[in-house]
């Protein structure tokens, strides 16, 4: 029987920059993928890039943010509509991949390709590059408020250090933790924070960092 629960989508991110060279009938496409966390960063690489290579004909790129890849831009930079950006992503959004940029630099050989083969170029040029990657699961992080009464502190550390979360610690008429958790670690925190103290714990939830 369904739960109504939505299973936790994981994407993965790349630890550092990678590059490939792909000829295709003298043309070269040269793609190099990156870890971004978000818009300006990704407009400041693909800038690096343009600065890099400004003798190429065409810098297209596609990018993918957030922990479910949710925001997204491509650009055909010239080339024709849906050759380039489109399939840029499509090897991003296959590979499940995120918090990435993709930039392919071609320098034109003289020969047309079609619209079908410069697609099929661009997508195997970034192929070139995904296999070469190594990943980096992204992980949701939750930011939660915890507050106890005095006498629980001594159980409510432990725990938190258990599920390895980031807290600050702020002492009033009560005492509340500023905690920042994984989000695949949150309920096992939850239920294990009532069970420990007897439900005189509890939490509030304040923000998810990377959706």
């Amino acid at each position: 029987m369904s739960t109504g629960k939505q299973p936790l989508i994981t994407l993965d991110t790349i630890t550092e920059q990678v590059s490939a060279t792909l000829e295709v009938r003298r043309s070269l496409f040269i793609t190099y993928l990156a870890p971004v966390q978000n818009k300006e960063s990704a407009l400041q690489y693909l800038e690096t890039l343009r600065k890099k290579h400004w003798d190429a004909a065409h810098h297209c790129y596609a990018w993918r943010l957030g922990h479910l890849g949710q925001d997204y831009r491509l650009a055909d930079d010239g080339e024709p509509a849906g050759t380039a950006g489109k399939p840029i992503l499509f090897v991003l959004q296959q590979g499940n991949f995120t918090n990435i940029i993709a930039v392919t630099v071609r320098y034109f050989g003289g020969v047309k390709l079609g619209k079908g083969p410069l697609a099929r170029a661009y997508a195997d040029s970034v192929r070139e590059s995904v296999s070469m990657v190594t990943r980096l699961p992204v992980v949701v992080q939750e930011n939660i408020v915890v507050h106890c009464l005095y006498d629980d502190v001594s159980r409510v550390i432990p725990l938190l250090e258990e599920v390895q979360a980031e807290f600050s610690t702020e002492y009033s008429d009560s005492v509340r933790f500023h905690v920042q958790i994984a989000k695949p670690k949150l309920e096992y925190l939850v239920t294990e924070l009532t069970t420990r103290t007897n439900a005189r714990a509890g939490y509030s939830k304040i923000s998810t960092k990377g959706e």
